[in-house]
């Protein structure tokens, strides 16, 4: 990832009134002996210059959307990191379907809070809370650990959110260098324009499995990441815990 761009979206968050506890600077894996340590501050993009893409997806409210992105993970391999909303149904109803590609590590789980609050608004015990009860049910359930890594609901973290996460264990804050925009009701045509604009090396993308993105969608993104010769990582592929 360019430097100029990592900045832009430093002061972003500095605007928005977020805080960095610490800019992650590209590394060169490729000469490292082993993958870099998962580290503590905050994450927008992938380390080293390789043609790698992290496509992760958020939530899991809609039963027929985290299906949709199961059976693409099936069909076509693509690597997938999912941050899991632990109170939303789906996440039961379908793990049958899911856990195979979990244990084989093609699927990665991370934490997105159990019940998507915004933490910035929440009282240390309440973000601790929410915290450690979403891996409880990732680790009961699914058997894999989430921490280090958490995804603040709507982005939201400050200096006090990282430290009561990190009092958790949870010491990997993980936002995105680009995003689908389908958080809400998205246009095919504009999905597809996104995964264009953001789909590219380095970068951290977020999607959501709220409202069902269509097979011949999340193909036609997957067309594209080829034509351009992008593999798709998890963020475990890319460091260690």
């Amino acid at each position: 990832m360019k430097r100029r761009g990592f900045l832009g979206l430093a002061a972003a968050a500095a605007t928005a009134g977020l805080w960095l506890p610490e800019i992650v600077e590209p590394v060169d894996s490729a000469s490292a002996a082993s993958k870099p340590k998962y580290p503590n501050g905050v994450l927008f993009g992938l380390p080293g210059k390789s043609k790698r893409v992290a496509w992760t997806v958020d939530d899991g409210g809609g039963k027929e959307a985290l299906h949709n992105y199961i059976d693409f993970a099936q069909e076509t391999e693509t690597r997938l990191t999912f941050f899991i909303t632990s109170n939303y149904s789906p996440w039961r109803t379908l793990r049958r379907q899911l856990l195979p590609l979990v244990e084989s590590g093609q699927v990665q789980l991370a934490n997105h809070t159990k019940t998507h609050r915004a933490l910035t608004k929440l009282d240390g015990a309440q973000i601790r809370r929410e915290l450690t009860e979403c891996g409880k049910f990732i680790q009961g359930d699914f058997g894999v650990e989430a921490a280090p890594l958490f995804r603040p609901p709507f982005g939201y973290y400050d200096k006090r959110v990282m430290r009561e996460a990190a009092s958790v264990g949870y010491k990997t804050c993980t936002l995105w260098y680009g995003s689908l925009g389908d958080s809400g009701n998205t246009r095919p045509k504009r999905r597809l324009e996104l995964a264009s604009q953001w789909m590219t090396a380095g970068h951290i993308v977020i999607a959501h499995a709220n409202l069902p993105t269509p097979p011949a969608d999340l193909r036609k993104i997957k067309t594209m990441l080829d034509s351009r010769n992008l593999e798709t990582v998890t963020l475990d592929d890319v460091w260690s815990r």
